[in-house]
């Protein structure tokens, strides 16, 4: 219990005397303190229970992110991990101003970050604990609450369950059972206090279509010849606005820069796509969600390859945190261009607070190191995905692989922003010990 106390100390006292990369209110934030209707309405109902006191609800997330890491820590614990290897852990969460700043703004990522810890310290000791009951009903709390915050949280709830339903199917099926009854608890009070509120249910998922149709239609070898007259007219609308952006982004040589401009070029196109072009009919009743929606299929089965190309380039990303800060200035006066609508991409990245180049820079060559160890990672488990190996390294192989799929979903539907790769940053920073750990240390 003492190295509890001193990582939950520890956590507070950092983030509380650390710089922040984002101010209290973000881009973001109004729509979560609106309770708009694109949103889940579980944070929006935390804001409400705080009397729209922000800095009460900044408070909160401080707590509930520093017990988290305490938690993973004392499991780390339970499981003989080396005490040097845990404090190394305690010490990158900590070093990572860009994951713990996420506590002090007004966005669904630090609990979303909190609750997902909470769910793998769980899973470390699940398997050696007397208190199975009541850590699955806690584990499917947890879940639940992922899946009530974010919606993407459903691909790492999904695969934490597929973990649990795997340490219990030939143990206690009626664990199971009251582990999935758990789960669903709060995600049907989200759905209950939504519509009680609400008539209809929006979505991000309609702007994320746009913005994936933009830029597609950019690339250079971008061929719609197969797709319906309808389905042109509407591309023909902006097309010629994507292939500037295109061009422009094929000049960039650096691709720190290059990949961060793709993603931040694609959250234009979904929010402010009108603006983007002089003839675009944003209100024409043909144009529906679901015409959209197989629009970008149609796209994808015609144009595979970029398509594939340019969820690569998310990839990359995610793994790019400061990329642009650093070299955005030096590379345009280089190559002596002009930003594409720079106005309008300035206003869709939000405010993030600058920080010297040194440290940035650092904090690049560490994720660029944590990716390699990652796909390395990656590449073993699926080489012996049918040796013993992977059974006797089940927290390894399992985390490693919801890491990737995690990302891997993120590239191919949304955009790249090292915002997404902060929810599995614990688990990465595990797997980097439990390789150490069991490889290095013990010699297995």
């Amino acid at each position: 219990m003492p190295l509890f106390f001193f990582s939950l100390f520890a956590c507070v006292f950092v983030i509380l005397s650390s710089p922040s990369f984002f101010p209290i209110i973000e881009n973001d934030s109004f729509s979560y303190i609106n309770n708009e209707s694109i949103r889940l309405s579980l944070y929006p109902y935390l804001i409400d229970l705080f009397d729209e006191n922000l800095k009460s609800v900044i408070y909160f997330q401080i707590i509930v992110f520093s017990i988290s890491i305490a938690s993973i820590v004392l499991a780390l614990k339970e499981k003989k991990t080396s005490f040097i290897l845990i404090l190394i852990f305690l010490f990158f969460i900590l070093a990572n101003i860009y994951y713990t700043s996420f506590t002090k703004t007004i966005l669904t990522e630090s609990l979303f970050i909190s609750f997902i810890n909470f769910s793998i310290a769980v899973i470390i000791i699940y398997k050696d604990t007397k208190f199975k009951n009541i850590l699955s009903i806690l584990l499917g709390l947890f879940l639940g609450l992922i899946i009530s915050l974010r919606h993407e949280a459903l691909v790492v709830a999904l695969l934490i369950s597929c973990m649990f339903i795997y340490f219990e199917i030939a143990r206690n099926r009626k664990r199971i059972i009251i582990f999935l009854l758990t789960l669903l608890i709060i995600p049907i009070f989200e759905i209950n206090k939504f519509y009680s509120e609400n008539i209809t249910r929006d979505s991000v998922i309609e702007k994320s279509i746009k913005g994936k149709i933009f830029m597609l239609s950019g690339f250079e070898d971008f061929d719609y010849s197969k797709l319906s007259f309808i389905q042109q007219s509407y591309i023909d609308q902006s097309i010629a606005s994507s292939k500037k952006i295109n061009r422009f982004l094929n000049q960039i040589k650096n691709p720190y820069l290059r990949n961060n401009l793709y993603s931040d070029y694609e959250v234009v196109a979904q929010y402010q796509l009108n603006e983007l072009t002089n003839n675009y009919k944003s209100e024409n009743d043909i144009y529906t969600r679901e015409f959209k929606k197989n629009l970008l299929i149609d796209i994808v089965k015609s144009n595979p390859m970029i398509f594939i190309k340019l969820s690569f380039y998310h990839y990359l990303t995610l793994w790019m945190p400061g990329g642009k800060q650093i070299f955005l200035d030096k590379s345009i006066t280089k190559n002596k261009s002009e930003i594409p609508f720079d106005e309008l991409l300035r206003k869709s990245s939000g405010e993030i607070k600058s920080f010297r180049s040194y440290f940035l820079l650092l904090g690049l060559v560490f994720f660029q190191t944590l990716m390699i160890f990652s796909i390395i990672s990656m590449v073993f488990i699926i080489i012996n995905l049918f040796n013993k190996r992977f059974v006797e390294d089940i927290y390894f192989s399992c985390f490693t692989f919801i890491i990737h799929t995690h990302l891997l979903t993120i590239s191919f539907l949304n955009i790249g922003t090292p915002r997404y790769l902060m929810p599995v940053y614990s688990l990465i920073l595990i797997c980097l010990i439990l390789a150490i750990d069991r490889y290095l240390i013990k010699n297995k």
